[in-house]
């Protein structure tokens, strides 16, 4: 309070009393007027007409910031690239390996002769296949007339499978022999 009161005497500031209240505030004489009003509008007008500009390439700069963000670092490229060289490697090696089988180190072709021995063993094999699939079939049927029971009731009592119950078409071979089974 000293020193609001040496202000006061100095014509600084008011003050004013109402009982145990007072009040103390500078003197507005002292205080100069604003030079240039008219020059402060024209700078605020000045700034609003930039505003929209700059609130746009804030934006621009925020996404362009978002999409840095989701970007792969050095680091993740690093391993990506480490990753494909290592899958690359693989794929080499494998097409090296069918490159040498293709080259004849692993391939083996048949001469016409040949193909003709082998397709005749194959026909004489599936057509013993077939006689003796055919001979089942039949002996199968007169052991069940004589007991009197279904073939897939004996062929399960005996214990024996059949091609197909094992995922072996014969058909797919050549062998065409239907079972009665049902």
């Amino acid at each position: 309070e000293k020193h609001l009161a040496v202000l006061v005497e100095r014509g600084t500031v008011l003050n004013q009393e109402w009982g145990k209240a007072k009040l103390w505030w500078a003197r507005q004489e002292s205080v100069a007027p604003a030079a240039d009003d008219e020059g402060i509008d024209a700078k605020v007008a000045a700034l609003q007409a930039r505003l929209p500009d700059m609130k746009q390439r804030a934006k621009t700069v925020a996404q362009a910031l978002l999409e840095t963000k989701k970007m792969a670092t050095f680091e993740q490229l690093g391993e990506q690239l480490q990753a494909e060289q290592a899958a690359c490697v693989a794929l080499r090696e494998r097409l090296a390996a069918r490159e040498a089988a293709a080259s004849g180190e692993l391939r083996r072709s048949f001469t016409p002769a040949e193909a003709k021995k082998l397709r005749s063993a194959h026909e004489k094999l599936r057509k013993e296949w077939q006689r003796r699939k055919t001979m089942l079939r039949d002996k199968l049927g007169e052991y069940t007339e004589a007991a009197n029971k279904r073939i897939p009731a004996l062929t399960e009592e005996i214990g024996f499978e059949l091609d197909e119950d094992v995922g072996i078409n014969s058909a797919d071979y050549g062998v065409r022999c239907k079972w009665p089974l049902k």
